[in-house]
């Protein structure tokens, strides 16, 4: 199985290449392609689980976690003050790593 979910993080990561400028130009929004890419597989991979697919939920743990230190980056570009950032970043790492555990355990 991680074969299949490596090769869907590369093809949607093409995809998402390709299609990001006219993403860009309906949204109004810049997306990373590998964000995107990474995001749709575990967000697939959640919604099989859900509907009693047998998923692995290592490698689902693995890029939901990928996920929650993506949007700790992304605060580095978005917040100036270092303090803020600093807290906010910690926050955004116990709480996400959280989540991602709760999630995990409704099965």
């Amino acid at each position: 199985m991680i074969y299949y979910i490596l090769l869907s993080i590369f093809v949607l990561y093409i995809l998402f290449v390709f299609l990001k400028d006219g993403i860009y130009k309906v949204t109004k929004q810049k997306i990373c392609a590998l964000c995107a890419a990474v995001s749709l597989t575990w967000l697939t991979l959640l919604a099989l689980n859900f509907f009693g697919y047998k998923i692995d939920s290592l490698i689902l743990a693995i890029l939901m976690g990928e996920s929650v230190t993506g949007i700790a980056y992304l605060l580095d570009k978005r917040i100036k003050n270092k303090l803020y950032l600093s807290l906010l970043r910690l926050f955004t790492i116990i709480f996400g790593t959280l989540a991602v555990y709760l999630i995990l355990g409704l099965k």
